[in-house]
Parts: structure tokens; sequence; C-alpha cells
């Protein structure tokens, strides 16, 4: 919580000077400044070397925290489909049961040629998870589901991804050429 206080007081004491001085009479009237004319509005240097230490800092905590208990990626390998749900079998490990799919996981679509990703953060029960993934065709709207396994142990240092590809068999005419 201190640096989000921290954030907030900084980015007041640098933008609070800059927004009393653009205040003028004409501005309180509903006119427009005769110094604002024309003119764009600067962020101040400051503000980008504030910005830079703060995503650094991120990409510091996130890489920490990928070491320590691993990352989970989910990546479109499609080019045609978007992949618009993924679920967990959330019931018994045995497999001769019936899987029980859990809540869908994407938030939104992931386009084709994209990823994202999640820390791994499960106990010894999530290392062999049933999934599956729904997709749909951009064009037609047609959808298909796939079924695959991950592992959302945590594990130090290891990665786990979920790679989505479609083998549809294209359908070619030739015409046979005449001599």
């Amino acid at each position: 919580m201190r640096i989000g206080n921290a954030v907030l007081a900084l980015a007041m004491a640098v933008l609070t000077p800059q927004i009393a001085a653009a205040q003028t009479p004409s501005d309180a009237t509903g006119g427009e400044s005769q110094d604002r004319q024309g003119k764009v509005t600067r962020i101040p240097p400051e503000m980008f070397a504030f910005n830079a230490m703060l995503e650094f800092r991120l990409r510091k905590h996130n890489a920490r925290t990928c070491d320590d208990t691993g990352c989970f990626y989910i990546v479109n390998d499609t080019s045609d489909y978007d992949a618009v749900a993924l679920y967990l079998d959330t019931g018994t490990p045995s497999a001769r049961d019936a899987p029980v799919w859990g809540p869908n996981l994407l938030l939104g679509k992931l386009k084709p040629h994209s990823a994202r990703w999640t820390y791994k953060a499960g106990d010894a029960t999530m290392c062999a998870l049933g999934t599956m993934v729904v997709l749909r065709h951009r064009a037609t709207g047609a959808e298909i589901a796939t079924n695959g396994e991950v592992s959302l142990c945590k594990s130090p240092r290891v990665d786990s991804a979920l790679r989505i590809n479609v083998a549809a068999p294209k359908v070619t005419l030739e015409t046979p050429a005449t001599q």
C-alpha cells in the first residue's frame, strides 16, 4: 500500500501546478484561454522516469515470482480461430470419471497468434489437470472444442505452456494441364 500512496502523492505534486496554471478567468466562464490555444499538453520528464521505474520494478517482481512458482502460458497458434473459453476439470483425479468443467477462465477472447500468462499457484492435486479449450472461427462462427492436459502445480523455474493449434484439412481443386 505504501507504494500506491507514494505514486498518488508524487502524481499530485507534479500535476497540481499544471492544473492551477491552466485555470484562467476565461476558463471559468467556459471560454477558451488565449494562452492555451494551439499548445500541446506536455508530460514532464519526471513522469516518464517515474513510470519507467515502476515498470522496471513490476517486471522484476514478475520475473522473481515466475522463478519462485513457475508460469503458465496460453498460446493461440491458430490463424483463423479465437480461443473463447478455457475450462479446467475440477472433478476427481480418476481418469474413469467424467470431467467436471469449472468456470471459464479466459476473460475475453484470445486472438490468433497471441498469448496470455499467469503464475502457477496450485498444489500437488493440480499437477495434471484436464483442460477443454473452445475455439470460434473468425469468419464462420463455427465452434470447436479441444481437450488437453496442463500442470498448474507450483514448480520453481519450470514453466508450462498450453499451445492451441488446429490442423484443418484444406481441399484444393486443380485442373489437369492439357497438352
